[in-house]
């Protein structure tokens, strides 16, 4: 007999799609840390604005992070919440010590493509189970980060 989880998804199903979201969620982890770190170590005299865009940046990251989470528990599964098993869930190559405003603003988009591509591939997981609200969270998720994508690559 299948087992069905609160919003109505087969169990297996749910497992796979939390699985799924743990690993975006340790992607925003990390692309966190990231834009939190230029942030502090941006050289400010010569890009206050890009100082206070990175802390736009991570504040909206911490809120993603924080619904991905929260969608991982209403699938009925725990959110994976610590540095070592983001390090294996993750595909980030980190960034160390980004000063120069230009060169951090260019990290930007090559980091919202690589979630972008991430995330592509969960509507197309979950479209069979007919899990429209994991479809809906990916898909909005998704056009934001385009958005930001073109954005940042015309700087």
């Amino acid at each position: 007999m299948i087992q069905i989880n609160s919003i109505g998804l087969p169990q297996y199903n749910a497992k796979l799609f939390a699985e799924e979201l743990n690993k975006q969620l340790a992607h925003y982890s990390d692309y966190y840390q990231d834009t939190k770190g230029s942030h502090w170590n941006m050289n400010v005299d010569k890009s206050f604005a890009g100082h206070v865009k990175f802390e736009e940046l991570y504040n909206v990251l911490v809120l993603k992070s924080d619904e991905i989470a929260e969608w991982i528990l209403t699938l009925g599964f725990t959110p994976e919440h610590n540095d070592s098993q983001d390090a294996n869930l993750s595909s980030r190559k980190e960034i160390k010590k980004v000063a120069d405003g230009i060169q951090a603003v260019a990290h930007i988009p090559k980091a919202y493509k690589m979630i972008i591509l991430k995330q592509e591939l969960i509507p197309s997981l979950v479209n069979d189970a007919k899990d429209k609200g994991t479809t809906f969270i990916m898909s909005d998720y998704i056009s934001f980060q385009e958005k930001e994508v073109g954005i940042y690559t015309s700087f």
